[in-house]
């Protein structure tokens, strides 16, 4: 008489994966999602006591036509509270707390158009449910900007609400564009602006687009030179002035501005009052370039707030945080940071000493241009990895950029590592 014993079912599915054998084949398949069935994620807002009794802000993302749900998506919440989240399986995803107010909302997903929801109005404790429709794109589009047979390296592509960089040898892809005719638009600092009209009906090269040099010197301006930094009777001109008197010196095409009104560039720092927000944003829409630092979340009579109050209609944030590097148990508080190989502000820059920054909260619209990579952390903040601590968006014709540290490039810390050149870059760009 032969006796079976019943095998556990943990046995029981060992033998079958390993390949003895039963009753047929087994096929595993992934298991579907069924209609109807919504898969969320939650975005990251900026933390603030302001939100809590703030409202929420539901996104589901279809395609025109059919109504399909689409996962892959980047968003770029604008408003009181800034909003940055991107999805990959999931469907839909969910911005809050959010300060009550008007929001724009941006989101980018590969072979859609760049999609601007501007009409966005959340009250105290509204739970606002929003979809978004999305059409194919028309693109994408591929050229070349030139400039005297040269390649002109980090020139803003813009067409609609979709823009990219150029890479070190001039050429560019840019996605997320409209099908139809528009209008094509190339800046860059120390160039004439390029506008060209093009029709968009799939993917196509738009072969060489020349530009030409601007007459006479880019200049830069402080916009609040008069004030207090750091206490102890120093304002931002005393401290900065090494790095301004970069701008005297013969050969570079950079100059100091006669006054903020003829400045190409604006240089706000630590400031601990808000500039007019209206006048900032006409200055960079008509072309011109906004730079603005912060520090670490206790330093001085710096107020976070007020840089946030101006940045955030850009989409970029600095947090009232300090960064650290894992591991470094000596002179903690200098930060060793990359820069984005990509853009020209990488240019004879190995890396940045930041002294005791804080990171930047950027938008998934804007660039990076800074960051500690993966060993850095914002202390009291459970977060640990790549923290940005300088980026940067267009924004009409201009460019916003914001960096977490103003000490780098204060006194004798403007000459440690690449401070000195990545800021004169920046100037150029």
């Amino acid at each position: 008489m032969t006796t079976f014993r019943q095998l556990s079912p943990l046995m029981a599915s060992v033998l079958l994966l390993t390949g003895c054998p039963g009753p047929g084949a087994v096929k595993l398949e992934p298991i579907p999602r069924p209609p109807g069935v919504v898969a969320r994620v939650d975005g990251e807002v900026e933390q603030t006591a302001l939100a809590l009794n703030g409202g929420q802000l539901l996104v589901s993302l279809v395609k025109a036509g059919t109504g399909e749900r689409i996962s892959n998506a980047t968003f770029s919440l604008v408003g009181p509270t800034l909003g940055t989240g991107t999805i990959r399986q999931a469907t839909d995803i969910a911005f809050g707390p959010l300060i009550p107010g008007a929001y724009q909302l941006r989101v980018s997903a590969p072979g859609y158009k760049t999609q601007v929801d501007g009409n966005i109005t959340l009250e105290a404790k509204q739970t606002l449910e929003r979809t978004i429709t999305l059409v194919p794109e028309g693109g994408p589009l591929t050229g070349t900007v030139m400039a005297g047979g040269q390649p002109v390296w980090g020139a803003r592509v813009i067409l609609g609400d979709a823009w990219t960089f150029t890479g070190q040898d001039g050429s560019f892809s840019l996605s997320g564009a409209p099908s139809g005719a528009g209008t094509l638009k190339v800046r860059k600092g120390g160039f004439q602006k390029l506008d060209q009209a093009v029709t968009v009906d799939g993917a196509a090269s738009l072969g060489t687009l020349s530009l030409s040099a601007q007459g006479g010197d880019r200049t830069v301006a402080l916009v609040n030179p008069t004030d207090s930094f750091g206490g102890s009777g120093k304002t931002v001109s005393s401290e900065l002035s090494g790095l301004m008197a970069e701008l005297d010196k013969p050969g570079d095409r950079l100059a100091r501005a006669s006054n903020l009104g003829t400045a190409h560039v604006r240089l706000l720092v630590s400031p601990r009052t808000t500039p007019d927000v209206g006048a900032m944003q006409t200055f960079v829409s008509g072309g011109g370039t906004l730079i603005v630092t912060g520090e670490w979340g206790g330093f001085g009579e710096y107020d976070p707030e007020a840089v946030n109050r101006l940045t955030r209609p850009f989409g970029l944030a600095v947090r009232p945080d300090l960064v650290r590097i894992s591991g470094r148990t000596t002179q903690s508080e200098w930060i060793s940071a990359g820069v984005n190989p990509v853009l020209p502000l990488s240019r004879d820059v190995s890396s940045l000493a930041l002294y005791t920054g804080a990171s930047v909260m950027a938008s998934p619209m804007a660039t990076a241009i800074a960051s500690t990579g993966a060993s850095g952390y914002r202390v009291q903040a459970l977060n640990v990895g790549d923290q940005t601590l300088a980026a940067a968006v267009p924004y009409g014709d201009g460019l916003v950029v914001l960096i977490g540290d103003t000490s780098a490039w204060t006194g004798s810390h403007v000459s440690q590592a690449g401070n000195r050149q990545f800021m004169l870059n920046l100037f150029g760009w």
